[in-house]
C-alpha cells in the first residue's frame, strides 16, 4: 500500500521514467499541464529548498504526463520503499548519491528486461513467414504486447511497422479480371490489421506513416480504426468495414472500396481522386474539404454527409444519394449527378459548373441560387426547389 513520500524520492523516479521515455521536462510538463518551474524543482530539488511531497491532483498530472494512471505512478514509488533507509543512512549523505542508490536497482531491471522484451521479439518474428496462418496470428498478439510495453516505447512503431510490411508482402493486389473477387482474407492478415488499427498513435514518430498501398484485405474489418496519415492507395478495400474509422488526410487515390462501409467514418481531407466507391455506405462520414477528383460514386449513399469544401470535380455520382448533405462551398464541376438525390441538401457557394443535373432531384434543397443553377446543364426532369426558375435552355 502507499505511503506518503518525500517529495525527492518522486523526483528521483521521475527523473528515471523521463529518461526511459525520452521526454524532455519541457515536453512534460506541457503534458502533464504543469508549469515547468514546479517540474524542474521536483527533478532537481535544491538543498534546504525542497518542496512538498505532490497531492493528489498533482500526482494525477503527473501520471497523465507519463502516459500512466496514477496507480501505476504510486506503484512505481512504492518499488522502492525497501530503499528508504538509503535516505538516512552515514555512508550517503549526499543527495545525488541518495538518488543513485535509489535508482540503480530500478536501471538494472530495466536493462535486463531489455534483454528480455528484444529475445522476445526476435523470437516472435523468426520465420515468420513460413508458418500456418493460424500460429501467425499467435505471434502476432505477442508482438501487440511487445508494442503496448510502456518501458520500451522504440518497440512500438517497429513492431507496427514490421506487421505493415508483411501485409504488403501477403497481401499484394494486382488488379484482376473484370468479375473475379479477391479470396477471403485471412486470419493472420486480419490480426495484423486490427493491431495496426487500434495502436497508440501518439507513439507514431513525427513526420512518418505506414504504408499499406497496394495491398489487397477486401471485406477486412477496420471499424473505428485509427489509421489516420496511413498510406492506403491503390489498395483493394472492397467491401471492407471501416464504420467509424478514423481516416484523416489518408491516401486512398485509385483505391477500390466499391460496397465498402464507411458510415460515420472521418475522411476529412482525405485523398480519394480516381476511388472506386461504387455503392459505397458514407451515410454520415465527414468529407470536409477531402478531394475525390473523378472519383466514381455511383449509387453511393452520402445521406447526411459533411462534404463542406470537398473538391468533387468531374466525379460520377450517377443517382447518388445525397439528402441531406452539405455541400457548402464543395466542387463539383463536371461531376454527372444525373439522377442524385439532393433532398434538403445544403448547397450554399456550392460549384456546379457545366455539372450534370438531368433527373436530379433538388426538392427542399436549401441556399441554392438561380445562378449556380445556370451554370450547370440540366433539363426537365431536372426537379428545382419551388423558390427557382427552370433555365429557358433546359430542354
Amino acid at each position: 500500500m502507499y505511503k506518503p513520500k518525500e517529495a525527492k524520492l518522486f523526483g528521483a523516479v521521475l527523473k528515471q521514467l523521463l529518461h526511459e521515455k525520452g521526454l524532455s521536462d519541457r515536453q512534460f510538463a506541457k503534458q502533464a499541464g504543469l508549469e515547468q518551474s514546479y517540474v524542474s524543482k521536483l527533478l532537481n530539488p535544491k538543498p534546504g529548498k525542497e518542496i512538498a511531497e505532490p497531492r493528489i491532483k498533482t500526482r494525477q498530472k503527473l501520471a497523465k504526463g507519463l502516459g500512466i494512471t496514477e496507480q501505476e505512478l504510486l506503484e512505481e514509488i512504492d518499488r522502492y520503499s525497501d530503499l528508504e533507509a538509503a535516505k538516512t543512512t552515514p555512508d550517503t549523505p549526499d543527495l545525488a548519491e541518495r538518488e543513485e542508490a535509489i535508482a540503480k536497482p530500478y536501471q538494472e531491471t530495466i536493462e535486463s528486461d531489455a534483454g528480455s522484451i528484444e529475445e522476445r521479439y526476435l523470437r516472435a518474428t523468426n520465420n515468420f513467414d513460413n508458418l500456418e496462418p493460424l500460429e501467425r496470428k499467435s505471434r502476432i498478439q505477442v508482438l501487440e504486447e511487445i508494442a503496448s510495453n510502456r518501458d520500451f516505447p522504440r518497440y512500438h512503431w517497429k513492431v507496427m511497422e514490421f506487421l505493415a510490411d508483411f501485409v504488403r508482402r501477403k497481401a499484394p493486389w494486382k488488379e484482376e479480371e473484370e468479375g473475379e473477387r479477391s479470396q477471403k482474407i485471412t486470419a493472420d492478415i486480419q490480426a495484423a490489421l486490427t493491431v495496426i488499427g487500434r495502436r497508440d498513435i501518439e507513439k507514431d514518430p513525427a513526420n512518418q506513416r505506414l504504408d499499406l498501398s497496394k495491398v489487397d484485405i477486401a471485406s477486412a474489418d477496420l471499424k473505428e480504426a485509427k489509421l489516420q496519415g496511413v498510406f492506403l492507395y491503390e489498395s483493394n478495400l472492397q467491401n471492407a468495414n471501416l464504420i467509424g474509422a478514423n481516416l484523416q488526410k489518408v491516401n486512398l487515390r485509385k483505391t477500390n472500396l466499391k460496397e465498402a462501409w464507411l458510415d460515420s467514418t472521418n475522411l476529412q481531407r482525405a485523398r480519394l481522386d480516381q476511388a472506386d466507391l461504387q455503392k459505397a455506405k458514407l451515410s454520415l462520414s465527414n468529407l470536409q474539404r477531402a478531394t475525390l477528383n473523378r472519383a466514381n460514386l455511383q449509387r453511393a449513399d452520402l445521406s447526411v454527409a459533411d462534404l463542406k469544401g470537398a473538391d468533387l470535380d468531374r466525379a460520377d455520382l450517377l443517382c447518388a444519394n445525397l439528402n441531406g448533405a452539405n455541400l457548402q462551398g464543395a466542387y463539383l464541376n463536371g461531376a454527372n449527378l444525373r439522377g442524385a438525390k439532393l433532398y434538403s441538401a445544403n448547397l450554399q457557394g456550392a460549384y456546379f459548373y457545366k455539372a450534370s443535373l438531368q433527373g436530379a432531384d433538388f426538392s427542399g434543397a436549401t441556399n441554392l441560387t438561380q445562378r449556380q443553377i445556370e451554370l450547370a446543364q440540366g433539363d426537365r426532369t431536372t426537379i428545382l426547389p419551388e423558390y427557382l426558375v427552370t433555365p429557358a435552355d433546359w430542354i
